[in-house]
């Protein structure tokens, strides 16, 4: 009797052990582990310092080395007849999934510079992101918005284009609403988002920022190196516009200069190239300096075409022109 307990218990174990096997072998174990090194190794290997590893959000328990500094966790989503939402570790940086966007169960991941610098390190060493930088050197790059998407299928290769455009929202830092990204010298409103390819940034179409909630968001068709882009103070008259024009005393109380940079010095001159008036454009401006069309003697100027002339420290101008009417 003893015997026949003794073998059932090892018939049941062994049996336990088969489920088990079956189990986590139907199990996808993808794990990609970047070294310091650059070679590639699964999560047994996971045992030097500065080794990263990216792991399935699947609730299986894997031991990893202590000497493990960023994880990156790759959230499923499922092939669903509704719309999903994944989050990245700022909690502001979205990827909104549209139903039938895949095919099969895919797996997302989100790498920014400021949670996982390592990696993201490890990620743009060969894309030429600096080449890309250097190709548009109007706009200027903010660092903290850079954003790696990546999509892999169940084996962990990387995933192309998508059934459905899917929804990428990637926050810029300002934390007191000035409109000034933080950090730079940049106003929030020179902001596009720009997409990495083949060491070129391409604007994204269709991008749509919110001042109140400090975030661009864009549709788009595959992932990759995306980020926001701007101009720095100073660097750009291009947008500038004058209004009224033609400005008439009688029912205006200023001239506006709008879209006007940080810094600037406004002249306005006679048709025969008199100075009229200087205006010394400061941040309190907001980018939009205004003249009360006086001179420097605080006189009314006469009806006539005026000119006039914007120009900053770096050297950049324009010149338009202005008309007042009595």
């Amino acid at each position: 009797m003893k015997k026949q307990l003794v073998v059932l218990q090892f018939i049941a174990l062994q049996l336990i052990a088969l489920i088990v096997f079956i189990i986590l072998v139907s199990t996808p174990l993808f794990a990609e582990v970047i070294r310091n090194g650059g070679d590639n190794g699964n999560l047994d290997e996971v045992d030097r310092p500065g080794d990263v590893v990216i792991i399935y959000n699947d609730g299986l328990a894997r031991t990893v080395s202590s000497n493990v500094v960023e994880t990156i966790i790759l959230i499923p989503v499922d092939a669903t007849s509704t719309t999903q939402v994944i989050q990245g570790e700022d909690n502001k940086t979205t990827v909104e999934v549209p139903p039938d966007t895949f095919a099969t169960t895919t797996y997302i991941s989100i790498i920014d510079p400021i949670n996982t610098p390592q990696l993201f390190k490890e990620y743009t060493e060969g894309l030429k992101i600096e080449l890309a930088e250097a190709g548009n050197p109007t706009y200027k790059k903010i660092d903290s918005t850079l954003r790696i998407f990546s999509a892999y299928d169940e084996q962990g290769t990387v995933t192309g284009d998508f059934n459905e455009q899917v929804i990428i929202t990637i926050p810029y830092p300002d934390a007191n609403q000035d409109g000034i990204v933080d950090g730079t010298m940049i106003s929030e409103t020179s902001l596009k988002m720009y997409v990495l390819k083949d060491s070129s940034w391409v604007e994204v179409p269709r991008a749509i920022i919110d001042i109140d909630a400090n975030i661009f968001t864009a549709p788009v068709w595959h992932f990759s190196v995306y980020g926001l882009r701007g101009i720095p103070f100073g660097k750009n008259l291009s947008e500038v516009y004058v209004y009224p024009n033609p400005f008439k005393p009688a029912i205006h109380n200023k001239i506006t200069f709008a879209k006007v940079t940080d810094t600037a010095t406004i002249r306005i001159f006679t048709i025969v190239g008199e100075l009229v008036k200087t205006i010394e454009v400061t941040p309190a401006d907001s980018g939009s300096p205004t003249w009360n069309g006086k001179n420097e003697s605080q006189e009314r100027v006469a009806s006539g075409i005026y000119i006039y002339l914007i120009t900053t420290e770096e050297g950049y101008k324009i010149t338009g022109k202005i008309g007042i009417i009595k």
